[in-house]
This record gives C-alpha cells, structure tokens and sequence, in this order.
C-alpha cells in the first residue's frame, strides 16, 4: 500500500526534528562540545542549552512582533510619535527588558535560600537556580547581539557581553550563587522603564513620574550600589582566595566582569541623579530626556509639541 501524504509529511518532519535534536539537543553535538575536554568544561550546559535557545527566541520574539503589534493596538498614537525607527526600536527594547525584569526576579528570588549554593558558594549547583541563569543567558544573549546592530552607546554593549559571559560560564559549575544574588538588580529596571515609559506617554514631570523616579532611585541605590557591592566585594574577596584553582581566564571574566558592572552601576547611578535634578528643577515646566518623542499625545486626544528646555 502506497503511503499516504500524510504519512509522508510526518516522517519528513521526523527526520527534521531528529536531526536538529543531533545537533541541538541536550545530548547532540554542540551541547558535548561545549563540555568537551578541550573547551570550557561547560558540563552542565547541555541540559539547559535547549532552554537557552527558548528563552532567546522568547525575548526575540516580544521585540520584533508582540511588542509592535500590541503597542499599535494599545497605544497606536504614542506609537506613531516615536521618531523613526530608532526611537521605535528603543520603545520595543524596553519593552522586552520589562518582561525579562518581571520573569528573572522571581525565579531568583526563590534561590537566595539554597541549601546547595549556600554549603558551596564557587562551585554549588541548584537546578532552580540554573533555570534563573539559562533564562538570563537567553535575555543577554538577545541584549548583546541588539546592543550591536542598534549601536547607541559603548556602555550597553559592554554592559551586555560581561552579563552574557559571567551567566554564560557559569555552568561549570561556577558562583551560582553570587549569580542569583546579581539578578536582584534587575528590581530597579522595572522602575527604569516605568519612567521611560512616563515619558513617551506624555507624563515627564507629572506626580505618577516623581514617585516613581524616587522610587528609582532608590530601588537602584538599594538593590545595584549598597546590595550590589557587598555582594562584589565578597566575590571578589572568595575569587581572589581560589585564584590559584581556576584559569586565568575564569578570573579576568569574573573578576574583570565584575568591576566593570559594578562601574557601569556607579556611573548610571550618579547619571540618573544628573537627570532628575535638571528634570525636576523647573517646577511645571515640561522637561523631557534627550530622546524622547517630539510629540506628545494630551489627555484630550490631540497632540501638541513638546517645549523643549
């Protein structure tokens, strides 16, 4: 009996996935290679690669079309007075740093107590934890390759490779455990782009906006300098205590990783303080950043040109 179409297109699609399964897959070959001898000694990785990939198409996908699609149908004016494609590209970025800010805290909020990682800061394993890095190695791994074709600044592009490398080695496994405790700086993106998105919205200096920047402020100040750097500084005090048992190379990416946030922190930080007290300084009068939209939607439904100061 001859087979059927069906049957036809099943076996095709069978072929399809075995074959990407060989070279994608938990056990195919990139994920051994990866934990090959001769490599990085990623041992853990292969488990979690598939969930890398998933969570790179996931944020992918929220910023080439649920993001577009949704802000058209949501706020399709707001939309309209971004300026050009820059300026609709930064909204979507925000967009996707809302949701990963919104996936990541919680899954490594649930970590901080790990038996596991606590008996072992360096090399501890905790699966919860691992599914909180593979989700930010995706994230990242997103962050970087935009932060490259969308060039703005030096800044996220850097920032973007030292988050992908410090998460991406670390299934050796590697400090788990001070990597969770990072992700909590994610806390003060939710009110960073809760600001920006003030701002495009036609809300720059409104009250909605002051309580959030102070909120900010203090979110980044809290969770990114005073959390942030007892958290480096007792890294870097472990790194330096094991540096004689790992690479060279693990040190200058975690070490050298590490500074470098922690750098970008201090210097976001006292940026951000430079833009609320010029914001805010002039009482009413309608302050925007220097990116944002030259038009603005008023409560009425029409629109006006922002004054700029």
């Amino acid at each position: 009996m001859a087979a059927s179409p069906h049957d036809l297109d099943a076996a095709y699609i069978d072929r399809v996935l075995a074959t990407l399964n060989a070279y994608l897959g938990p056990n195919g070959a990139l994920a051994r290679s990866f934990a090959s001898k001769g490599s990085l000694r990623l041992t853990r990785l292969p488990r979690f690669l598939p969930l890398i990939i998933a969570s790179l198409l996931f944020f992918t996908s929220i910023h080439v079309l649920v993001s577009p699609i949704c802000t058209k149908i949501l706020a399709p004016r707001t939309y309209r007075g971004l300026r050009g494609r820059r300026g609709r590209n930064a909204w979507n970025i925000h967009v996707v740093s809302m949701v990963h800010a919104l996936i990541v805290v919680p899954l490594a909020l649930r970590c901080l107590h790990s038996p596991s990682l606590a008996a072992n800061r360096i090399h501890g394993w905790d699966y919860d934890a691992a599914i909180a890095h593979s989700v930010a190695v995706g994230y990242f791994l997103w962050d970087t390759a935009d932060a490259i074709v969308n060039f703005v600044d030096l800044g996220f592009v850097a920032h973007g490779m030292a988050c992908l490398l410090v998460y991406g080695l670390s299934y050796r496994p590697f400090v788990l455990y001070y990597g969770v405790r990072c992700l909590l700086w994610e806390i003060s993106t939710i009110f960073l782009n809760i600001h920006w998105f003030l701002d495009k919205l036609g809300k720059t200096g409104s009250t909605a906006q002051k309580i959030n920047g102070a909120l900010l402020l203090a979110s980044f100040f809290g969770v990114r300098i005073v959390y942030g750097g007892m958290v480096s500084a007792q890294f870097l005090t472990e790194l330096y205590t094991i540096r004689r048992d790992v690479s060279t190379t693990v040190c200058v990416v975690y070490g050298g990783g590490n500074i470098l946030l922690q750098g970008l922190n201090w210097f976001w930080f006292f940026k951000m303080i430079q833009a609320f007290q010029k914001r805010f300084s002039a009482g009413d009068r309608l302050i925007t950043a220097a990116d944002a939209p030259a038009i603005v939607i008023l409560p009425d439904g029409t629109s006006a040109k922002r004054k700029r100061v």
